[in-house]
């Protein structure tokens, strides 16, 4: 469901943006290669030709009708991207479509970085939580035509009752690059986590007290 959501919000927006060739299968096989993440491209008034994009999703379906097992295609996720997703998906609480839409928006690549970041960040704050000005989040602020901006944020069991206060604070700093609108903060206790996040919060810039706050129970 939150990949249908956002495929048709991104394919309404692409069509706003840019002249693109390619019927609608076309638009399902260049969604599952890019996720429709092309960078800046979108908006350089290019056109873009994408009708050999649909292949992988023909050859799936003419397999099926034939009776051929065949691996569905599918978006690349790195598995901490797909368990948030399902996770928040599962739970489908208000606001829900937003924050999904907030990480589908990163590509498979900056999901690989930002993971690999992350998994760093949280390992040292073991040694240096300590400190009031330790690293704890990595931050990912897209280019300046997208306006939706993700924090990831870890922090010990003696910090959970701060975390709120920390993630409206990383958040405010992400609202000093204009372009950003809203923000999405991904909190995980690295202490006692039970699922792949234990809070998050999505902040909106015109409003910051106006938030969407979920934490696991």
């Amino acid at each position: 469901m939150a990949q249908r959501i956002h495929y048709l919000r991104r394919r309404s927006e692409l069509a706003e943006n840019m002249n693109i060739v390619g019927d609608e299968i076309d638009f399902i096989g260049f969604y599952l290669t890019t996720g429709f993440n092309i960078g800046p491209a979108e908006f350089s008034n290019d056109g873009l030709v994408i009708t050999s994009m649909s292949k992988a999703v023909d050859e799936y379906c003419m397999a099926r009708a034939e009776g051929i097992a065949r691996v569905k295609p599918q978006l690349r996720l790195t598995n901490r991207w797909a368990e948030i997703l399902q996770a928040i998906e599962n739970r489908r609480f208000s606001g829900w479509t937003d924050m999904v839409c907030i990480l589908l928006n990163c590509s498979h690549e900056d999901q690989q970085k930002t993971d690999k970041m992350f998994m760093k960040v949280s390992k040292n704050i073991h040694r240096t939580y300590t400190d009031p000005k330790h690293l704890s989040s990595v931050v990912v602020i897209p280019h300046e035509r997208r306006t939706d901006a993700l924090v990831f944020y870890g922090f010990k069991e003696v910090l959970k009752e701060r975390r709120h206060d920390i993630m409206y604070d990383l958040a405010s700093q992400t609202f000093e690059q204009k372009h950003i609108q809203k923000c999405l903060v991904i909190g995980m206790n690295i202490d006692n986590s039970k699922g792949p996040y234990s809070t998050l919060i999505c902040f909106f810039r015109d409003d910051p007290s106006c938030r969407v706050d979920f934490d696991v129970r």
